[in-house]
């Protein structure tokens, strides 16, 4: 007596349609984030609004939100792109620096001239990183949060050299308290200019700090 075979279900000369949404065109996502980037660099974090989004790109409220749960979501793609622009530039001058075996003060130093003038052609997008990292502290990803870890490392990579500084944990956190030191310098000058000579009055101030950490551990 033959076993009998299993029944393979229907026959389909067609392939069968899936149920649900169409895909989504990876394009118009494109285009999406091209276009809030370039809101957020001509009117601030304030402006990035959900309205002034579709009318760029000329959809509805509905299309823009099958692919991304809500602004913030567009607002913390936005930055992760300002962050990556901002990491290529770093990176691009400390391979310069060290190539031309500078110091590790004049390393230090060409980062923070490349950080001015980031900021100084990037200022609303900066701006806008730095209101929203405010605004989102406690939930922000951890992929969003080694955006920074990696341009605090850029630091830690000009730092290397200096005698008295050759522990990992010695220079991440001299890493981090240089960038806070700089940052806030930057914002007190470049973001908030009150004289003509904002970049040059900021490496000064910049160079002051600059000087004396590295005579610490030499």
């Amino acid at each position: 007596m033959s076993t009998p075979k299993s029944d393979p279900g229907p026959k389909h000369d067609k392939p069968l349609r899936t149920r649900g949404r169409p895909p989504l065109d990876p394009t118009l996502q494109g285009r999406i984030l091209e276009e809030a980037e370039a809101l957020m660099a001509e009117q601030g974090l304030e402006g990035m609004q959900a309205r002034a989004l579709t009318r760029r790109v000329g959809i509805s409220t509905g299309s823009l939100y099958k692919f991304y749960g809500d602004m913030d979501d567009i607002i913390r793609a936005v930055n992760a792109r300002t962050y990556q622009r901002l990491y290529t530039h770093q990176k691009t001058c400390l391979d310069k620096a060290q190539r031309e075996g500078l110091s590790v003060e004049d390393r230090l130093m060409a980062l923070a001239g490349a950080y001015i003038d980031f900021i100084g052609a990037n200022p609303r997008a900066w701006l806008g990183v730095l209101a929203f990292n405010r605004r989102q502290q406690a939930s922000t990803p951890q992929s969003y949060r080694a955006r920074e870890r990696a341009l605090f490392e850029l630091v830690e990579e000009a730092l290397e050299g200096l005698s008295g500084l050759t522990e990992m944990t010695q220079r991440q956190r001299s890493a981090r308290a240089l960038w806070a030191s700089v940052h806030g310098m930057v914002t007190l000058t470049v973001l908030r200019p009150d004289q003509s000579d904002a970049r040059e009055e900021s490496l000064a101030q910049i160079q002051i700090i600059v000087g004396a950490f590295v005579r610490t551990f030499i």
